[in-house]
C-alpha cells in the first residue's frame, strides 16, 4: 500500500480501504489459519482483525507498515483464540501432540504438529516465509526485528522441524 493511500485512510477516506483489503486479506487469512486451523474460525478472526484495524486507524502513523500492523493484530487474536480454546478443551501438551499424530497427513495436521515443535515467533516467521512467500528482509520489516534475528530464527525452526517431523 502506498503512503498516499495510507494517508487517505488515516484522514478518514475509506475509498482506499477496499483496495487495501483485497491486497492484504489472503496473507492475513493464511497467518490466522496456520494458528487456528479452522476455516470458519479463521474467517471470523479475519473480519475481527480488519474491524480492529479500522477502529484503531487513527492511532497509526504514516511511517508504520500497515500490513505488519495487521499481522500483529491477527496473530494476537489467533493466539488468544487458541489459548481460550485450549482452556476449554483442557488438554495437556502431550495429549495434544498425540492427537495430532493420529490425524490424517494433511496440511492442517502438519501445521498443527509444527506449531507444537517450535516457538510462536519461529512459527510466525516460518508461515510468513513458506506459506506467504515473504523474504527474510520483508519479514524483518513486518515484525520489526533485525534481518539477522529473522534468518537465525527461521534456520533454527527448520532444524527443529526437520528433526521433529521425520515421521
Amino acid at each position: 500500500m502506498s503512503e498516499t493511500h495510507l494517508k487517505e485512510l488515516l484522514s478518514g477516506n475509506m475509498k482506499y480501504f477496499e483496495e487495501f483489503y483485497e491486497e492484504t486479506k489472503k496473507s492475513v487469512f493464511y497467518n490466522i489459519y496456520a494458528v487456528v486451523q479452522d476455516y470458519q474460525i479463521a474467517e471470523d478472526i479475519l473480519q475481527e482483525t480488519y474491524i480492529k484495524f479500522l477502529n484503531n486507524i487513527t492511532k497509526l502513523r504514516v511511517s508504520l507498515n500497515p500490513l505488519g500492523y495487521l499481522f500483529k493484530i491477527s496473530m494476537n487474536l489467533s493466539y488468544d483464540y487458541a489459548k481460550n480454546r485450549k482452556k476449554e478443551v483442557n488438554m495437556t501438551r502431550e495429549q495434544e501432540h498425540n492427537i495430532c499424530f493420529e490425524e490424517k497427513h494433511d496440511d492442517s495436521g502438519i501445521l498443527h504438529r509444527a506449531k507444537l515443535l517450535i516457538s510462536e515467533k519461529e512459527f510466525e516467521i516460518v508461515i510468513l516465509h513458506v506459506i506467504n512467500g515473504y523474504t527474510h528482509k520483508e519479514i524483518s520489516k513486518l515484525i520489526n526485528k533485525p534481518i539477522g534475528t529473522v534468518t537465525w530464527a527461521y534456520n533454527n525452526a527448520i532444524k527443529k522441524l526437520q528433526k521433529g517431523l521425520k515421521d
